[in-house]
């Protein structure tokens, strides 16, 4: 029994004397090329921010590495719900965003990896509203957007951000109103 008790003191010693996580204020930090710094230090900043409103309410906080985010950044409105979370790798680049409404359903979800990915944005009452691909961060491809009761609204495709090809506009029964054609973002029909 003795020696039980002098392991867990040991253990819970040792763990005690273990480096504890860094937390700063984010507002303290500078940015330089792109990496976050303490003032007056050399090197990037590795542990936990949080960003604070006037009334001492919390905006955000999340983990840098090396200066870059890495993991999830929760922001918060002043009432302290949460109005987006954000995920990177260890690199600092953004891999997901998550936006989110007042009532706590998910708004606008993007997921990306170098740069191309998918976004799909959704009404209050959680149905799809928009959705499509994203190349270099624009629209790319086909992209259906949704009435809110959940039929499609009309179907458009883009090339670099720009309407590209045929845009077919759906009344709510699912019958066709009207077809356009774009290129480059101009209406040629």
């Amino acid at each position: 029994m003795k020696k039980i008790l002098l392991i867990l003191l040991i253990s819970f010693s040792l763990i005690s004397c273990g480096k504890p996580e860094q937390s700063i204020n984010g507002d303290q930090l500078q940015d330089r090329n792109g990496l976050m710094y303490e003032v007056n230090k050399e090197t990037p900043y590795t542990g936990e921010i949080i960003y604070y409103y006037e009334n001492g309410q919390i905006k955000g906080k999340g983990n840098l590495k090396d200066g870059k985010q890495n993991g999830e950044f929760i922001g918060y409105d002043e009432n302290g719900q949460i109005n987006f979370k954000m995920n990177s790798n260890d690199e600092g680049q953004s891999l997901e965003f998550i936006y989110y409404y007042e009532n706590g359903q998910i708004k606008h979800k993007m997921n990306f990896k170098d740069g191309d990915g998918e976004s799909i944005s959704y009404y209050e009452n959680g149905k799809i509203k928009e959705k499509g691909n994203l190349k270099d961060g624009k629209q790319n491809g086909e992209w259906i957007f949704y009435h809110e009761t959940g039929e499609i609204e009309h179907k458009a495709n883009y090339k670099d951000g720009d309407l590209n090809g045929e845009i077919i506009n759906y009344y709510e029964n699912g019958q066709i109103k009207a077809k356009k054609n774009y290129k480059d973002g101009m209406l040629i029909n």
